[in-house]
């Protein structure tokens, strides 16, 4: 004689709000994720991934994580328009601050009075 299986309607759990600290806790879990899946695939994260693989080689400093630093830095460059025949502008030098030219037109006015 055969055994006849009787399934279960599965009861889900009814639906509670979660707190701004859970749904906080789960943006950063998932921004923790984009940023691993990102470094080595730089080219194709969004800017504000690879502004989080900056802030992390910031704070912790590993070689693996300068060098994905270095390729974010790039890939922003890239997207924002400032990176000149494939090389990486140093963002200290003042002659490539974004406000560089305004500093020119400001400093040719005064010296024209």
């Amino acid at each position: 004689m055969a055994h006849k299986i009787i399934y279960l309607p599965v009861m889900e759990p009814p639906l509670v709000p979660k707190t701004a600290a859970q749904r906080k806790a789960e943006q950063r879990a998932r921004d923790k994720r984009a940023v691993a899946d990102a470094i080595g695939l730089e080219s194709l994260a969004d800017v504000r991934t690879l502004a989080m693989i900056l802030r992390e080689s910031v704070t912790k400093g590993a070689a693996h994580e300068q060098r994905a630093a270095y390729r974010a830095w790039f890939e922003i460059g890239k997207k924002q328009g400032w990176v000149e025949k494939g090389k990486v502008i140093d963002p200290l030098d003042p002659k490539h601050h974004p406000c560089a030219a305004l500093a020119e037109a400001s400093r040719a006015q005064d010296q024209k009075k």
